[in-house]
């Protein structure tokens, strides 16, 4: 059957490897064979995001969409072994690649001394769902309900298959070569008593951390990148591999080094392990935009009626204020395109004024929540600076990154909220929560925090603050909010085709490229001459750097990648009305 390899891609693999006991050397190989299997058709295989891990059998395809939260340090495992059978004597060679567990029959066992077992290298990233992934995308196309219905029969065979397990003699985790009996369920309590929630990330709902087992490309991935992750689910409890006495030295404190053996165990009924054959890097979420192309095509068509529905939108949401609402579509398809030292090109963050408080602020939220692919929402209160976890921070015992509330995927639109903010006093956390969210802000670097020195990470995030005075923050636009009417939450009377055309166009615009030719440059600087004279007191440097921001991002609105003159004169205009404010 063609469904073979997703329910059984251990066996898929196994034959390779005795076809050509070399691929050993090129797992790349196993991962290109399974992707010529598949086709890039991934909707057979189900998607740990949705799917209860429940309903999926055990070393079989699984589907998973991350976030790459901390990477271990590398361990090493058996990427082939010897075994004997001990009544024959009989010799076999057997591969260990993408397993948690080498499994034995009970007549055989593992010869640990010969000489042509092969010990390889692979790497543990924890893995989360991609932090701020909005509700609507989410559930776009949730599979849980078809996937429950066609495993049905699958779930009733899995207790046959764990009385074929007994029958085996389990050697725990491969990278410990740990010769010992295994008693699982002692181990499973032995770390329900562990605290080890601040070595994984407190997540929302249903979403799931994982350790991902990583064999090839693991260069091409950097912490906080997003990906959609194929691998094989691995559903071994015996990979606990803490005793009773380990428990006791660790809390008794006899031993603190323990704890990393805690932190990088964690029963698998809490943290899965999935063995990754091969992964695609995220470019957008919107999966619209590769399956709906007719749809996706049309938004270019209509790209001025949409820019002017949301245009009005937004007007609506601000009490009539259409500056701001203009500025707000240019904030929302910003995005870092590029480093020079330490300025980041591209960044466009805001702070909209004399907000009327929070009613507005969290309803102006909501309405950018559903048409914009991430997004996370910070209401700034002292004590929420005082004791919030903003920045992560290295856990050396632990041997873990802990995870703040500001490692987001690149291109998060973030909501800082300071119409919560009372009068009081912040401590020394406060002051760098405060201080780590100014940084992003103004250089889009975060700085973890590993004890003894500050590492600085790039960021791509989207920042816009929400203020009733002049906001604490420095952002590179300040606007007062002028509304004229009355504030109304219009999104809710879109139709889901409304929308879906408004998500697609902030997807589609932001991936365009945009470009200035020799000739347009030209004309901007002869522009920036004579803006000089005649305003020689605030336009400078910086102020014009920020109008060709703007322009750039105005001619991208209108789904243009070439600066025309009359999308510049708009752009003036547009500045001048700021500037006036």
């Amino acid at each position: 059957m063609p469904e073979d390899f997703v329910m059984n891609p251990l066996s898929v693999i196994t034959k390779l490897y005795h076809s050509d006991p070399g691929i050993l050397n090129r797992l790349e190989d196993i991962s290109n064979h399974f992707r010529s299997l598949l086709k890039d058709d991934y909707t057979k295989i189900p998607l740990v995001n949705e799917v209860p891990l429940e309903l999926i059998p055990p070393n079989s395809l699984v589907r998973f969409k991350a976030m790459v939260q901390d990477m271990f340090d590398p361990e090493f495992y058996f990427g082939q072994y010897e075994t004997i059978n001990k009544i024959t004597g009989q010799n076999n060679i057997q591969l260990g690649c993408f397993t948690d567990t080498i499994h034995c029959h009970h007549d055989n066992e593992i010869n640990y001394e010969s000489a042509k077992n092969v010990t390889l290298q692979r790497f543990t990233f924890c893995c989360i769902p991609i932090p701020g992934l909005n509700a609507w995308l989410k559930n776009k196309n949730s599979q849980a309900l078809l996937f429950h219905h066609c495993t049905s029969s699958v779930s009733k065979k899995r207790p046959a298959d764990d009385n074929n397990m007994e029958e085996d003699k389990i050697i725990s985790d491969t990278c410990k070569k740990s010769k010992k009996d295994i008693q699982n369920d002692k181990a499973e309590l032995i770390h329900d008593q562990v605290d080890i929630s601040k070595n994984i990330p407190q997540l929302q709902g249903d979403d799931q951390t994982v350790f991902i087992k990583m064999y090839s490309d693991t260069t091409c991935l950097k912490l906080n990148d997003t990906a959609e992750f194929i691998c094989i689910l691995s559903a071994n409890p015996e990979v606990v591999t803490n005793s009773s006495d380990d428990f006791e030295s660790f809390t008794n404190g006899h031993d603190p080094s323990d704890l990393e053996e805690f932190a990088h165990n964690v029963p698998p009924s809490k943290v899965p392990r999935l063995h990754c054959l091969f992964f695609n890097k995220f470019n957008c979420f919107n999966q619209d935009i590769i399956i709906k192309k007719c749809l996706y095509e049309s938004v270019f068509r209509e790209i001025i009626s949409i820019r002017g529905d949301i245009i009005a939108l937004f007007t609506q949401l601000l009490g009539g204020d259409r500056l701001i609402a203009e500025y707000l579509l240019l904030h929302l398809i910003s995005k870092v395109y590029g480093r020079c030292g330490t300025l980041c090109l591209g960044k466009f963050s805001m702070n909209i004024t004399k907000c009327p408080g929070e009613n507005f602020t969290t309803r102006l939220y909501s309405s950018i929540q559903s048409i914009v692919e991430k997004s996370a929402y910070f209401p700034l209160t002292i004590d929420s600076l005082n004791n919030k976890k903003f920045v992560p921070k290295k856990d050396y015992e632990a041997n873990r990154l802990v995870y703040g509330a500001l490692q987001l995927a690149c291109n998060t639109q973030v909501v800082i909220d300071e119409t919560q903010m009372q009068p009081g006093k912040l401590n020394a956390e406060g002051i760098r929560n405060l201080t780590a969210i100014g940084n992003v802000i103004q250089w889009q670097r975060l700085d973890y925090d590993f004890e003894f020195s500050q590492v600085e990470m790039e960021a791509n995030l989207n920042m816009l603050v929400l203020s009733e005075g002049k906001s604490l923050l420095n952002c590179d636009i300040h606007i007062p909010l002028k509304p004229d009417g009355s504030y109304s939450d219009c999104v809710q009377e879109l139709s889901d085709q409304q929308l879906e055309k408004i998500r697609l166009y902030l997807t589609a615009v932001q991936s365009l490229e945009y470009q200035l030719t020799e000739e347009v440059q030209k004309a901007l600087e002869d522009d920036f001459v004579e803006m000089r004279k005649q305003d020689a007191k605030s336009v400078n440097a910086d102020s014009f750097y920020l109008l060709l921001t703007t322009a750039r991002y105005m001619s991208l609105s209108y789904g243009q990648t070439k600066l025309s003159s009359s999308l510049w004169i708009k752009s003036k205009e547009l500045d001048m009305g700021r500037r006036n404010r």
